[in-house]
């Protein structure tokens, strides 16, 4: 931001000012009018009183009538003095851009605990309003020391001496109103902190409300919110104790001030107090108890606004997730450095031509720092899932030529080179001649084009405020319409390799190529379900094709976990991505309906139509249908390839999956699922690669296959 730019902190404050400032300049201006118009009646008061002592004959005047007219000017005054177009207005801005970052913050943020749903949840609802009352007193900031200034000087005029000793208590009770308004400061953050304890612990409870009814644990779940609330009223009966002291004190130091007026009048001052001078007086001091108490008022907002508003800075200042960034904010996806710092190194990006002839666009940029590569780099490496177009557009490389055209690079050179087939012509911005592509398209190896995505010497991270990374060192090439299984240990890094591959993690160092024009679908680990349909969450936005639908559609309304990750999955096979990531789909899943989803949904929808299919799972019995295997250990690869080399490299791995799958083969299979020949060796390789096409087993025949091969075997050691 500028604020960040200048070494400033941002204020919301100055925004709104920015923003709003005309219509705040005519709302001062009418306030100082109205402010002024409200000393017209003490002054008149004296007069009125005097006038009345004064004999006067009677006069047969008629008493006005309330009149409907009269009832209509009443009206339209209240409306016109209650009128909060510009508050809300300026409340729906700042929900709209706290809705607004909550689809562009990134993941890690929540998960890593600096954030909550509790906490946006109250930016949205409890801190909009705060900031909203701090704008509805604006103007008393300085309404109300004007006003009292005035009308100490038109009592000092009036009563002398003693008027200003009483209106002194104003000035008097001061530091006893800070104190007050700082504790209450203190205890508005207790208040809203342990509130977004309580409203995450609410969120949980009703997300997870089937449970537990199901299991009885009403009680339980009550009591845990009843000890969360706990501290929360404490801090609220703290706060409405000040809060009580601070309005006390409000309406009491007028009252004060006006006694100690009038015992001191007679003792300073030679004159007699008559009843015109008095009441007067006494207007004048009611004069001051409004602006008082409004200040009163201001300054208790005020500090709700502040304390709301350093919340609120933090969630919009928070780091954007990386495959949405257009520039080196973040400096997301840079290539080469060895440090998220900024450091001289040379690039080279290729960007899908748009021209029809599927050749690429080569940009090269020599000695460019990280930040400023990250714009270019992500016109390669953006997917399908990033809610954006997903292919590069002329029009954004032209914008990017035009650019560096306007500002010069003074530590490289950009060439921008568009080749068709029909014309041959180039589009150059500066410095790389055309003899030169040849041998900058083989100083930079770009990604395969039979591999959907590729890291190279990838490292991320999950903590924002750390720079020890997550995942080390990965390499990886997943080859296009394929399968790939990624396995490992219960926290070994599978679900993060694929939020690497999606850009949710920090990227440290390295980079992630995806092959142009993909398009993704992700089945996470947990299924995300919209409050719709069944049918419209399959289709999540696509149009309704009856052929794909019926094929996998089903009907409920009170589903399952199991039900909901088919509908996940159900989701990501009805879309059009080439690209399919699941992450641990059969988790949810009993072992007859997961080799139903495997064989059906998996190996005859997804792998015949040449999908990329990256799956983490758990089932190591699918294995053997794998075309590239990775397997995770500890954050890092341990081994990737095909299968049938495992046994050559780590044979205790080998053996381990082995172990797995007699474990896995206690489901007995039909007769007629029997296979009529068996091995001696574990099934590897990818029966749908090499001379199958097509043709699968089933599950249930490699988990016979492997309860045959164990009995071979210890025949072999038994002869």
């Amino acid at each position: 931001s500028k604020a960040e730019l200048k070494g400033e902190q941002p204020s919301f404050h100055k925004i709104y000012l920015r923003a709003f400032w005309p219509i705040l300049a005519l709302a001062g201006l009418l306030r100082l009018f109205g402010d002024m118009l409200a000393f017209v009646g003490p002054w008149c008061v004296e007069h009125v009183v005097a006038y009345a002592y004064k004999e006067t004959k009677s006069r047969d005047l008629p008493v006005p009538s309330l009149t409907n007219q009269n009832a209509s000017l009443y009206g339209y005054q209240d409306n016109l003095s209650n009128n909060f177009t510009f508050i809300l207005n300026q409340m729906n801005s700042t929900q709209t851009i706290i809705y607004k970052k909550s689809l562009t913050i990134s993941g890690l943020v929540i998960s890593g605990g600096k954030m909550t749903i509790g906490s946006i949840m109250n930016h949205m609802t409890l801190d909009t309003l705060f900031i909203m009352m701090l704008f509805f007193l604006f103007h008393y900031i300085w309404a109300a020391p004007l006003q009292v200034m005035v009308a100490i000087i038109l009592l000092y005029f009036k009563l002398g001496v003693s008027a200003v000793i009483g209106a002194s208590i104003f000035i008097l009770a001061a530091p006893l109103q800070y104190y007050i308004a700082r504790q209450m400061s203190v205890q508005q953050k207790k208040v809203m902190s342990n509130a977004d304890n309580r409203v995450k612990k609410c969120n949980e409870m009703i997300q997870s409300m089937r449970v537990i009814k199901l299991l009885a644990w009403e009680k339980i779940c009550q009591k845990t919110i009843n000890q969360s609330r706990k501290p929360e009223l404490w801090a609220l009966f703290r706060a409405a104790v000040f809060r009580i002291f601070f309005n006390f004190a409000g309406v009491a130091i007028p009252i004060l001030g006006t006694m100690i007026t009038f015992i001191l009048y007679p003792y300073l001052e030679d004159e007699p107090l008559d009843a015109g001078k008095a009441l007067s007086t006494l207007a004048l001091f009611n004069v001051l108890r409004l602006p008082t108490i409004l200040f009163t008022a201001f300054i208790n907002s005020f500090i709700n606004a502040n304390v709301s508003a350093k919340r609120v800075i933090p969630y919009l200042l928070a780091e954007d997730a990386e495959g949405f960034n257009t520039g080196d904010k973040h400096k997301t996806h840079t290539i080469g450095t060895d440090t998220m710092e900024d450091k001289p190194m040379k690039v080279g990006v290729v960007v899908e031509s748009v021209n029809g002839t599927g050749k690429p666009v080569t940009v090269v940029q020599n000695e460019m720092s990280s930040s400023q590569s990250s714009l270019e780099s992500n016109l390669s490496r953006t997917p399908g899932h990033s809610r954006q177009n997903s292919h590069s557009s002329l029009k954004d490389i032209m914008e990017l030529k035009e650019r560096r055209h306007s500002e010069p690079n003074k530590t490289g050179s950009l060439t921008v080179n568009d080749k068709k087939e029909t014309t041959g012509r180039q589009r150059h911005t500066s410095g790389v001649s055309t003899e030169d592509e040849d041998e900058i398209a083989e100083k930079f190896t770009l990604i395969e084009a039979r591999m959907v995505v590729e890291i190279n010497n990838g490292s991320f991270s999950w903590d924002l405020s750390s720079k020890e990374p997550t995942l080390n060192d990965i390499n990886v090439k997943i080859p296009t319409g394929k399968l790939t299984i990624i396995v490992g240990s219960v926290g070994s890094g599978k679900t993060s390799l694929l939020s690497a591959m999606l850009g949710e993690m920090l990227t440290v160092k390295g980079e992630v190529n995806w092959h142009k024009g993909s398009k993704l679908a992700y089945a996470a680990q947990k299924a995300w379900l919209l409050h719709d349909t069944l049918r419209d969450n399959v289709l999540f936005g696509l149009p309704y094709t009856w052929r794909r639908y019926k094929k996998i559609g089903e009907k409920g309304i009170n589903l399952s976990g199991g039900q909901k990750q088919r509908i996940s999955i159900a989701r990501a096979l009805y879309s059009k991505a080439d690209t399919v990531l699941l992450d641990d789909p059969f988790s949810a899943l009993d072992a007859h309906v997961g080799k139903h989803v495997f064989e059906e949904a998996i190996l005859n929808r997804m792998l015949k139509k040449k999908r990329t299919v990256i799956l983490v799972t758990h089932q190591l019995q699918y294995l053997s249908y794998a075309s590239h295997v990775i397997v995770m250990k500890e954050g890092g690869i341990q081994y990737q390839g095909k299968l049938h080399d495992v046994k050559k490299v780590n044979p205790e791995l080998y053996e381990s999956w082995r172990k797995a799958l007699r474990e896995a083969s206690t489901i007995e299979p039909r007769e007629s699922e029997r296979p009529s020949e068996s091995s001696t060796e574990m099934k590897v390789g990818s029966p749908h690669l090499e001379g199958r096409k097509h043709s699968y087993p089933s599950i249930t025949e490699l988990q016979h296959q492997s309860s045959v091969n164990e009995s071979q075997s210890k025949v072999n050691e038994y002869e």
